[in-house]
């Protein structure tokens, strides 16, 4: 919210007009970069300019070691130690200075429904999870703890399976993730946590996208379960290629509870003539419902 991000800058002393955010992933780990380029969208979403955004190409363990990368004047100790004081806590600036709206790189629930009901000529639906959950063999979790015979278990969406029309990306499919070469962070063998976790060529991260079904001129749609795994490719589509993007922030944990469920008491949460409903063939495919794990109290 709004409230939020001024509370930031207030904590961090950030001036949204002039500052320059660096985004940076400290270690191999696809949520963590995820994450850190959620917080892109974030900025994007409120309007800072992308010329104030930048975000670091790869894991700073493996970019930023200068025992592995020559070209870096500096020790080790220069990058990973900092004498960092209490955040300031005395920031002035607020989110309403930025004039620009970033808005537009979000896609509602409605959007989505219009996409799918437009027949997908102009757009590319993308999902951005496993395929364990893009097929509906994965059941999808929720925000809550409020279900169960205890009311206090996981809840999981009413069903799963995908939008219909999205094609499948790995979040990760457009980084590379299995070109360690040194033992970047100690553990004493060079694995998949050694990664760069750099972007792969742009050729490379077209033909990611195009073997998915993308042409050029579509306005691409992102999501996954949550809306972070979706930063990675919305970023990479919008910031990276130049692609007409936008992220369908809701994603999955929205979409699959708009199904005709009911409460432990037997009450519908989503009436059956809603048009709100997508457990149908027209906007979900490989659908799958979760009827034992739905009801949720009232």
């Amino acid at each position: 919210s709004g409230k939020q991000m001024d509370e930031a800058f207030y904590a961090y002393d950030i001036d949204p007009k002039h500052d320059m955010f660096l985004l940076v992933v400290a270690e191999a780990d696809g949520g963590y970069y995820a994450g850190a380029i959620r917080m892109w969208y974030t900025l994007s979403y409120w309007g800072i300019p992308k010329e104030n955004i930048a975000v670091l190409n790869g894991q700073a363990s493996s970019v930023l070691n200068p025992e592995i990368n020559n070209n870096l004047d500096i020790t080790k100790d220069d990058i990973f130690s900092a004498n960092q004081s209490t955040p300031p806590m005395n920031g002035t600036h607020t989110i309403s200075e930025i004039k620009r709206d970033g808005t537009i790189l979000q896609a509602t629930m409605g959007d989505m429904m219009d996409v799918v009901d437009g027949g997908l000529e102009n757009a590319s639906i993308i999902d951005a999870r496993s395929a364990k959950e893009y097929y509906g063999t994965k059941k999808a979790k929720t925000e809550f703890k409020v279900c169960g015979e205890d009311g206090k278990s996981q809840c999981y969406t009413a069903f799963d399976g995908h939008i219909t029309g999205a094609q499948n990306i790995y979040y990760t499919d457009v980084i590379n993730t299995d070109d360690a070469n040194a033992d970047v962070n100690g553990a004493g063998a060079i694995d998949s946590k050694d990664a760069s976790f750099k972007f792969q060529d742009i050729d490379e991260i077209e033909s990611v996208f195009s073997n998915a079904g993308y042409q050029e001129g579509q306005t691409a749609y992102i999501y996954c379960r949550t809306g972070t795994k979706a930063s990675l490719l919305t970023f990479t589509s919008a910031a990276v290629l130049g692609y007409p993007t936008r992220m369908y922030d809701g994603s999955w944990i929205q979409w699959g509870k708009m199904a005709n469920a009911v409460d432990t008491n037997g009450v519908e949460l989503l009436p059956a003539e809603s048009n709100w409903r997508v457990d149908t063939s027209v906007y979900t495919e490989s659908l799958v419902y979760n009827s034992d794990t739905n009801k949720v109290s009232p």
